[in-house]
Formats: structure tokens, sequence, C-alpha cells
């Protein structure tokens, strides 16, 4: 589904109306595949959705989407009662821009057992870690450029 969004504490959010179709499937079931308004360079994330209610976050995510639309929205537009902010923690992104299609595509894919982060019942156990292994030396994030 293609919305306003913002990149933010390593996730993307956005907003929609509670009664909406998307906030109603998304809490039915969070997997989801979402993507930019940019239609020339879009930018699609598949992750886990979950819906924020945290006073601070939304007055976060409110002033980072006011910043990047150049809006004026108020707080009350976020009002949990009636909106949804939406968090996607992702398991993937791919990205491209079409003055390099060619060049340009590019995929990150990011861990899916970080601390706190949702899993669904369809993901694989976590490997099991050698403790003797540095939690610094593992990657968190995996760029790959041309795919």
């Amino acid at each position: 589904m293609p919305v306003w969004g913002i990149w933010h504490d390593a996730a993307f959010w956005f907003s929609s109306s509670r009664r909406s179709r998307k906030a109603r499937n998304l809490a039915a079931d969070p997997r989801c595949v979402v993507t930019t308004e940019h239609a020339t360079e879009p930018v699609v994330v598949e992750g886990s959705a979950e819906v924020i209610t945290d006073p601070q976050a939304l007055t976060r995510m409110l002033a980072l989407e006011n910043a990047k639309y150049g809006t004026d929205y108020s707080i009350e537009l976020l009002d949990p009662a009636v909106n949804a902010t939406i968090r996607v923690r992702p398991r993937w992104a791919f990205g491209l821009a079409e003055g390099d299609f060619t060049g340009s595509p590019t995929r990150w894919v990011f861990e899916r057992n970080e601390p706190g982060r949702p899993r669904h019942a369809s993901d694989p156990e976590p490997p099991q870690v050698d403790p003797s292994v540095a939690e610094s030396r593992r990657p968190r994030l995996r760029q790959n450029r041309g795919c």
C-alpha cells in the first residue's frame, strides 16, 4: 500500500484512520508490505506493523511528518481514538531511482530477532548463537547493491 510516511528509529511510520480497511487488516495480521508515495523513487518495506499510542512517540512522529511534507498538522491528527499511528519494523527493504534504473536498485535485509522486535508465528526459530561470539561482531543490517 503506498502511504505518506517517515523513516524514524529504524522503522517506517505512517498513519491511517482507525476505521480504514488498512488499519483493520493490520490489526488482524501485522505482516505487511508498504511503499512510499514517490512513484519514481519508491522504497518498499516488508515487515511487522504495530499501532503506537505513546504520546511522546506520536508527538515526535508528527513533527517529523510536518517537517518532511511541509504541513502544519496538529496532534489531534494522531488522536489514537480516531487515527492509528503505525510503526513497521522491517524485515527487508528495496529501493530504486528512476534516473539510475539499472544501477540504483538496492536491497536491505534487517535481522528478525532483535530484542523487543515482534516475531510472527511463521518466522523460523532464531539460530542458536555461540556465546563466545561477541554480539558487536554480528551485523545488524546488510546492504546488497544491484539486486
